[in-house]
């Protein structure tokens, strides 16, 4: 093994036991030969553990603001902290919705594959792209980054402004009617956005889909501001001359994988419907 072929894993979950995150490490580690080193973040008992630092109370800091976005920050912060961090080569960062809803035994073969080949500059990731009559729509879903340790400050220069963008427009995620949900949005996202969260449709949508009025302001909220973050951030990364690789381009096994998450998806659409 070289010095530098290290990997360094960064887990963000929201009430999990510190097991867990153990745990995702010692799977992905159980497929590659190189060290894999740890550090999670707990953005609902404000806990950060691992091999690379003590377990931690961080206190009420905010790491749950913006979600995933907010504790993905905070990892990063963390992995500037560490010393001699030139030992490591890549780096994998996940939430906890990579075994709640995807099929992570597959997946993991395919990430720990993406960090073998990552190239300079590049994000590899879980990429959605549609086409429809209005315009593209295309984003990398935040569930899954791997990148290389020597882009880990530009990523995190991105992941800023990302931040920073969503302050601005955030309280149209408040409206009371459907009309000005999200109306600052360009009309391509806007569709998307009104679709995919109140469609009736049992074959479109997301799992929790319901009509605007039945649907709880905070959720509308949350799932509003969580996907403009997805957007915002991918078009930081594009931004900054990062390369956006879909995984699912890259190993077969990601493509069966994400036609699985599929089939699972449609299959409980069908049942709570």
């Amino acid at each position: 093994m070289k010095l530098n072929d290290k990997i360094l894993l960064g887990i963000l979950g929201y009430g999990k036991r510190d097991e867990y995150y153990w745990a995702l490490r010692d799977d992905i580690a159980s497929c590659v030969v190189e060290e894999v080193s740890l550090v999670y973040l707990d953005n609902k008992r404000n806990v950060v553990g691992g091999n690379l630092c003590s377990i931690k109370d961080i206190g009420d800091c905010n790491a749950n603001l913006y979600y995933e976005f907010t504790g993905y920050l905070m990892l990063l912060e963390e992995f500037i902290k560490i010393d001699a961090i030139q030992k490591y080569a890549k780096v994998i960062l996940l939430n906890d919705t990579a075994t709640s809803h995807h099929n992570w035994k597959l997946w993991k073969h395919s990430i720990v594959g993406a960090s073998k080949i990552i190239p300079p500059h590049c994000v590899i990731g879980d990429l959605r792209f549609s086409r429809s009559s209005i315009g593209d729509y295309n984003f990398i879903a935040s569930w899954m980054f791997v990148f290389s340790v020597s882009d880990l400050c530009a990523f995190r220069i991105a992941l800023l402004e990302c931040l920073n963008s969503v302050t601005k427009n955030k309280n149209n995620y408040f409206a009371d009617t459907i009309h000005y949900y999200g109306l600052h949005l360009d009309k391509v996202r806007r569709k998307k956005l009104v679709e995919w969260l109140f469609s009736d449709n049992k074959y479109h949508g997301w799992i929790q889909a319901k009509p605007f009025e039945e649907m709880p302001k905070e959720v509308r909220y949350r799932k509003g501001v969580a996907i403009e973050l997805e957007h915002n951030f991918s078009n930081s990364l594009s931004t900054r001359n990062f390369n956006l690789l879909d995984i699912k381009r890259i190993s077969i096994v990601a493509y069966i994988a994400n036609k699985h998450d599929r089939l699972l998806n449609l299959y409980l659409r069908l049942v709570c419907k």
